[in-house]
């Protein structure tokens, strides 16, 4: 019992009495013969007195990776006269043991062992080595003494076979925990002298035993863990020193995990509001854009459709918090004219200029513009409308072929009465021939409010190519317009303090089993994305590619400017990753790539397992990472693996 004066002596030294009363163990602690005692449970103290001849790189990793246990290292400067003397002392013996051993093996063990020993003197007394010695103990905690003796003996044997040897110093427990608290000489003297293992300086640096890869980017999501167990926490709008921008490419066979690395990132960007949009194919995405309430837009019209002349807001003021009408309406009229030239390639340029004027004559037609528009920018009010508003194709057709009719058109060249009757022909099969796609309302409301939309591409991949590159136009075209309206307004927001950049909101387009729209068979939508990524970043926007393999992108036989152009989409990517691939996929990657990645890049990518993925962000800076998904989003991402 500590006396009033005690206590006030205690006080003037600077004693925290608070701050003890907080850490001290609860229940207070008892030092029995063997180990230690406390209100929660009981504590030994394991000891390790000698060390392996052989010390590995990263070697105090082994001492402090073990479950449920404290390690602590106590390092002091050995004296170094003292040290010397000892060498020197420990080199007679050998030197004399070379010659006294009876039998071959001994004496060349001798022999081996003062050359170390002469190494090692040479090492202090001239190549400036520092001799150390540490005191190195692991604190061990179990609820009941029994699960303590288990827990020790296990350590024990694990350390055993690793050529450690360790063991609890009986009647000197106490002195063991209060090391925790100790200078080291204190601790020695506690100790009766005990002086710890002597070791080289260098053979303690070597040992560092906080050498985990791991990636914590302050807004990320955890992805996995790396093959050194720390964690991946992921955010694909991270800015550093070697991530400049928001998109990434990904191959891996079929089974591996591709799929489920994709819906991962993805499903990591709906709770910080992120606006995703993407293409799916297989029904693969359904049930996880299901749990997020995202839309899915299907391109054959089967489940819904969207208007090709319904005039979306696709442009804004530079503030871009108000919505750019006339802009709207010109980005509108470029859209069905590359629609047009799809169904139509050979137009000529010149007619889409008298087709795009009686487009203009349509829309004042039917009362969505005034008359002289140009001049009447205020009054425009095109966008934002109910879908019953617009009008649909047939109308459009019935009117086109109305007016052909008048005297403006009747006395035109024959070419370009041949052009115009051409283009007649494609309204005419977009609203009757393919109505289902063209000829319609949009179903889906306020799409341009959603927070998650997918077009379903399933439907037209065995459409004529036309048809294809239509509907695809359209939802690339869509995608885009969404993505350069939230950024423009983002940045404005950012610019004008309005937000700060944790709540700037992103933009991410997702192309999973990407082969399917990014191949040397279909250039018109491989230009359109590398605008897209050239662009993407200014407006906090990005891409994700995921793919089976590189010969699925870079078909067979593909002219030069085919490849170059998928190439470019490759180099604009930032991130690479990589799951599980094949030899053949290696060596056209080693092509691309050139000096890019190491070998030792090459050999990690090579020997990926399933459910691995590694992850380049250039600059030497990859991760080999296990993807850890939750029982709970593996359900929902079922469809794909």
């Amino acid at each position: 019992m500590i006396t009033a004066k005690e206590l006030e002596l205690y006080k003037r030294d600077g004693y925290d009495f608070d701050f003890i009363q907080r850490v001290y163990p609860q229940g207070n602690i008892d030092f029995p013969t063997k180990y230690i005692r406390g209100g929660d449970g009981c504590y030994a103290v394991l000891h390790i007195y000698k060390l392996p001849k052989r010390l590995s790189i990263f070697w105090l990793m082994q001492l402090v990776e073990n479950l449920n246990t404290i390690s602590h290292v106590a390092i002091a400067t050995a004296d170094k006269e003292a040290t010397i003397r000892s060498l020197n002392t420990s080199m007679s013996e050998f030197s004399d043991r070379t010659e006294s051993e009876r039998t071959y093996t001994s004496r060349n063990d001798a022999l081996s062992e003062f050359k170390n020993l002469e190494q090692l003197g040479l090492n202090i007394t001239q190549g400036g080595e520092i001799m150390k010695e540490v005191h190195l103990r692991l604190f061990i905690s179990a609820d009941t003494l029994d699960q303590l003796d288990e827990r020790v003996l296990e350590i024990q044997t694990k350390l055993r076979g690793l050529d450690y040897s360790a063991s609890i110093y009986l009647f000197e427990e106490k002195a063991e925990w209060l090391a925790l608290f100790e200078s080291y000489e204190d601790n020695v003297a506690a100790l009766n002298g005990k002086q710890g293992v002597p070791i080289t300086a260098l053979q303690i640096g070597g040992g560092y035993p906080f050498n985990h890869q791991s990636l914590i980017d302050p807004r990320g999501s955890y992805i996995g863990r790396t093959e050194t167990d720390g964690a991946f926490v992921y955010d694909p709008f991270r800015v550093t020193d070697t991530r400049a921008s928001f998109s990434s490419f990904g191959v891996g066979m079929m089974g591996y995990g591709k799929s489920t690395l994709l819906k991962l990132i993805e499903d990591s960007l709906i709770g910080r509001k992120t606006i995703v949009y993407g293409i799916e194919k297989n029904r693969d995405w359904y049930r996880l854009i299901d749990s997020q309430n995202g839309k899915i837009v299907d391109l054959s019209g089967t489940d819904g459709m969207l208007n090709p002349l319904e005039v979306f807001a696709t442009r804004t003021d530079t503030t871009g918090l108000h919505i750019d009408e006339l802009g709207s309406y010109q980005q509108h009229k470029s859209k069905l004219l590359a629609m047009v030239s799809f169904m139509n390639p050979d137009m000529r340029s010149v007619d889409k200029l008298t087709v795009g004027r009686i487009i203009d004559k349509f829309y004042v037609h039917i009362g969505l513009l005034p008359n002289n528009f140009q001049q009447r920018r205020n009054e425009i009010h095109i966008t934002g409308l109910s879908s019953k508003e617009y009008p649909i194709m047939e109308q459009f057709h019935y009117f086109y072929e109305e007016e052909l009719k008048s005297s403006e058109y009747k006395t035109t060249t024959p070419m370009k009465k041949q052009a115009l009757e051409d283009f007649g022909e494609v309204l005419k099969s977009m609203a009757f021939d393919n109505g289902n796609m063209f000829n319609g309302h949009t179903t889906i409301p306020n799409m341009q409010s959603e927070q998650v939309v997918f077009f379903d591409i399933d439907g037209i991949s065995n459409y004529p190519d036309e048809i294809f590159k239509t509907q695809l136009f359209t939802a690339l075209n869509m995608t885009w317009s969404q993505a350069m309206m939230n950024g423009r307004k983002q940045k404005y927001l950012l610019e004008t303090k309005q937000i700060e950049p944790d709540d700037v909101v992103f933009f991410m387009f997702f192309l999973d089993e990407c082969q399917n729209i990014v191949n040397t068979q279909n250039l018109f939508a491989v230009q359109v994305i590398i605008d897209f990524l050239k662009e993407m970043r200014k407006f906090s926007a990005g891409i994700n590619f995921m793919t089976q393999s590189f010969q699925e992108v870079l078909l067979e036989n593909a002219s030069d400017e085919a490849v170059q152009k998928i190439s470019q989409i490759f180099e604009l990517c930032n991130t690479k990753i990589f799951l599980h691939t094949d030899d053949s996929v290696l060596g056209k990657l080693q092509r691309i790539m050139g000096s890019g990645f190491s070998e030792s890049d090459y050999e990690s990518i090579r020997s990926l397992k399933k459910k691995q993925a590694f992850f380049s962000f250039g600059n030497n800076e990859s991760y080999v990472i296990n993807v850890d998904p939750s029982s709970e989003q593996l359900e929902r991402f079922a469809g794909g693996h």
